[in-house]
């Protein structure tokens, strides 16, 4: 074994896994490419040695940190232009990090801490960047045509002392180029690029961001950023794995959305408008504007075999041009997922400079699991659930019993599988999820539901509170729902559910504030929400507002037919009854008064009258004569 001090170059592809998956033969082909005419031989050219290789990257060591950092600027420089041609997506970019260090040589191999600071860094650089630890600036400054921006102390995974970080700017001529060729790229004119600049003004002076729900109204709400709390979206995490791992991605993404949902020191923007946004851009800085907050996290997961992961995570500061301000690397397995999750809560927390209690840190998980198989179960059903089909609901109901019979004490599981069935009785798909009569579903989720409020979590909440409504019990329904808001703050589901309860116990302005707070907490709406205001809308008697609404959410959201429902009714509401009659007529099930009147349990006659006026106008039939009615269904009295 031979110890010295070395420069230690580490570089790695961004989106390794993700490109192969879609064109193998060809990122492997331009992959040895690179390799072979530019990164092997600018090494060689500055003087360094390549001393390992990975399938994505490799670690080389220099004899001097100035040759190792002027061979990243040139390597990345080059990378752009060999890489101009190639679609957006479809591009091959490298981080690469700088790390002076002592380390040992063995073998042909090289090993210690200034090889896995390096290691750690790289994942800290940005797609096309170079980033240096403390040491390797130290020995740079003004040593090349460069300069540095302050990355702060970073914490790194197996490193217990934080590592002073630095990114690399490259010279003047060399950062225009790369500026001319981002813009190139985004194809944004200027105009809009002066439009951002005058809005992110406004936010800067303290006006309200206003912006239209999915792009397609004229109404307009307010985004919840806010002076005195943190605001922060969770992005989808990149799936490293193959098709059938992405449920993992998904639902990791989605339990840590969870966790920093129910601290009300933050304000979270909800996993739909996270989603969307991503999908529409991978900027940062848009993302954060779009979604009107200031923090994201953003990482990827790689689920491999024999349940070893990879998760790579990073907090973002959009309002500082996309600061990385805290990354980790976990390389593991599934067996130490609950511990890398509350490691992250934790350290995000602090990196906010957020005091929390540690107990109510620890709180937050009385209704989930330490059972890794009952966790990964967990998330293969929720992965189902989200598509909101009848196949997807039976497969979901299957992952959820499977979950709970590996630990019968997981009440976010017994929550799920009661929304299930619940939501599956609603839409009437009780022969996909097992049941030969149409209460079938209901039984179960009311069975399933006692058992998750055992341990509650906000979506238990959330059907009660439905199961209430049912029940005519507007009082439980009511607590049910401000008992979710409590729970869980920042789910937008949870407000909406809150705004549903109002409106049906007769409290329509106070319904229309809680479905505003859910708009703001998910500003790219789901159609659902869109309905839920349209109804609110109806029932203050602002018709011509809530058919603008209720058309839209039957727009985003054909295969749901319930906003039709009170469509027919406020077209009759306002005289307009040919187009009432020609929605009584789309309808897709038989409609009738009697039908209406058991799903819609108002508190309030004069609210219920309302409604029913309208369907009559409409000319909707009192009792159904083409299917059964609600009573020779359950076999209740109504």
């Amino acid at each position: 074994m031979e110890r010295r001090l070395v420069a230690i170059f580490a570089a790695d592809m961004v989106g390794y896994s993700r490109l192969m998956e879609a064109d193998e033969t060809g990122t492997l082909a331009r992959h040895k490419r690179h390799r072979a005419e530019l990164i092997d031989l600018k090494i060689g050219d500055h003087h360094g040695r390549i001393v390992k290789s990975t399938g994505d990257g490799l670690i080389a060591e220099f004899p001097s940190v100035v040759e190792a950092v002027e061979c990243a600027v040139s390597v990345q420089r080059e990378m752009e232009a060999r890489e101009a041609d190639v679609p957006e997506g479809h591009k091959i970019w490298y981080r690469i990090a700088v790390n002076l260090g002592d380390v040992i040589f063995d073998e042909g191999d090289v090993f210690g801490d200034g090889v896995n600071i390096a290691a750690r860094l790289e994942a800290l650089a940005q797609p096309g960047g170079i980033v240096v630890s403390g040491t390797a600036y130290d020995h740079l400054k003004t040593n090349i045509d460069a300069s540095y921006e302050d990355l702060g102390l970073q914490h790194v995974k197996n490193i217990s002392t934080p590592v002073r970080t630095y990114r690399v700017i490259p010279s003047a001529e060399s950062a225009a180029r790369l500026r001319a060729a981002k813009f190139a790229r985004r194809r944004a004119p200027w105009s809009w690029l002066a439009i951002a600049a005058v809005c992110l003004g406004l936010i800067a002076s303290g006006l309200v961001w206003l912006k239209p729900w999915n792009g397609t109204t004229t109404d307009l709400h307010s985004t919840p950023a806010s002076a005195d709390r943190p605001s922060l979206a969770v992005l989808p995490f990149d799936n490293m794995s193959g098709d059938e791992e992405a449920y993992f991605a998904l639902g990791l993404t989605d339990d840590l959305a969870t966790d920093f949902s129910q601290l009300r020191e933050l304000i979270v923007i909800g996993r739909e408008s996270a989603a969307k946004s991503k999908e529409s851009t991978r900027d940062p800085v848009r993302i954060s504007r779009e979604l009107g907050v200031r923090y994201l996290i953003d990482g990827s997961v790689r689920h491999g075999e024999n349940n070893t992961l990879r998760v790579n995570i990073r907090l973002i500061d959009g309002h500082d041009r996309g600061k990385q301000v805290w990354a980790e690397r976990f390389d593991g397995s599934i067996e130490d997922i609950f511990t890398f999750q509350d490691d992250v809560l934790r350290e995000i927390v602090a990196a906010l400079t957020i005091r929390l209690d540690p107990k109510r840190l620890d709180a937050r998980r009385e209704a989930e699991t330490r059972n890794p198989r009952a966790f990964d179960r967990f998330l293969r059903g929720w992965s189902h659930f989200v598509k909101r089909t009848p196949v997807d609901f039976a497969a979901a109901a299957e992952h959820f019993k499977a979950a709970i019979a590996l630990d019968p004490d997981y009440g976010r599981a017994y929550a799920a599988l009661a929304a299930t069935y619940w939501e599956g009785w609603e839409r009437w798909w009780y022969k996909p999820l097992g049941f030969q009569e149409w209460m079938g579903p209901r039984r179960e989720a009311e069975k399933f539901l006692n058992a998750a409020m055992e341990r509650p979590t906000a979506l238990a909440h959330q059907v009660a509170s439905e199961v209430y409504r049912q029940e005519h019990r507007h009082s439980d329904m009511l607590n049910e729902a401000r008992l979710a808001v409590e729970r869980d703050p920042n789910d937008p589901n949870s407000h909406v559910a809150l705004a549903w309860a109002l409106t049906f116990d007769g409290r329509h302005a106070d319904a229309l504030s809680a479905i505003d707070n859910a708009i703001a907490l998910d500003p790219l709406s789901p159609a659902f929400y869109v309905y839920v205001r349209g109804v609110i809308l109806f029932s203050l008697e602002r018709y011509e507002e809530a058919i603008q609404l209720l058309e839209k959410a039957i727009a985003l959201n054909p295969a749901n037919f319930s906003p039709n429902n009170f469509l027919i009714a406020s077209y009759a509401q306002v005289g307009q009854l040919d187009k009432a009659g020609e929605r009584l007529a789309w309808h897709p099930i038989p409609m009738s008064i009697d039908w209406m009147q058991y799903y819609y349990v108002y508190r309030e006659s004069e609210d219920w009258q309302r409604f029913a006026h309208g369907l009559r106008l409409a000319g909707a039939p009192e009792i159904a004569t083409a299917a059964p009615t609600p009573k020779q269904l359950s076999g209740e009295s109504l």
